[in-house]
């Protein structure tokens, strides 16, 4: 009876084990820009600075002891390069020299990518078992109920974030709790007996491993 219900269980985990390592974890990318922006500021003078273009905007008379009017052509001159443009205007006006201040921008643009993996909540782990359920001591060649603790595969539901980023947090999150089936060695306690051993044991508990 003991073989019968052991090879039963044993079937039941192998089937479960194929579907999980058979199924495909959901993988999602998350890409993040980050733009920087910067400013420089450079001053430039140009001294003397030769006109570009004249014209005469208009003429001014001048009155000399109210006899003698001298007409004075007023002009405007433009001067510019490819940097700035100014102008001025009057009688043989001249720019002495021009400032300016010149800006420029830098934009640098970082993009990265993350991988996230988001697994099922169902899972196997491999480690440490506590539960109760069906119990097969080593010195006995029938089984009962008892509770047990030990070292063992759990099948079940997994608690905490799944979602693993990276290397390194994807190896941490490997180690797991996983509440559900257990399926061991170690040492177990029957109900109808005083006595514990140690045997095999198939229950329902908790299990705190890593998982596959």
């Amino acid at each position: 009876m003991k073989s019968w219900i052991s090879y039963i269980i044993i079937g039941i985990l192998a089937s479960v084990i194929v579907f999980l390592l058979v199924k495909e974890p959901t993988e999602k990318v998350v890409t993040e820009t980050r733009v920087f922006t910067y400013s420089t500021y450079d001053y430039k003078v140009y001294a003397i600075p030769h006109y570009k273009y004249e014209e005469i905007i208009r003429y001014d008379t001048l009155r000399i002891r109210d006899t003698i009017e001298l007409s004075i052509p007023i002009v405007q001159r433009t001067y510019e390069d490819s940097t700035y443009t100014a102008w001025i205007s009057g009688y043989k006006p001249q720019l002495d020299s021009i400032k300016f201040q010149q800006k420029t921008i830098f934009i640098n643009t970082t993009t990265t990518e993350q991988v996230s993996i988001a697994s099922s909540r169902w899972a196997i782990t491999a480690g440490l078992n506590v539960g109760v359920g069906y119990v097969a001591p080593f010195n006995s060649s029938t089984g009962t109920i008892g509770m047990y603790t030990g070292v063992g595969v759990t099948f079940g539901v997994t608690f905490g974030d799944n979602t693993k980023i990276g290397q390194v947090s994807a190896i941490a999150s490997r180690w797991t709790i996983t509440t559900g089936l257990n399926m061991g060695v170690g040492y177990i306690a029957p109900f109808d007996s005083s006595n514990g051993a140690f045997g095999m044991y198939t229950g329902v508990g908790i299990g705190f491993g890593y998982r596959f």
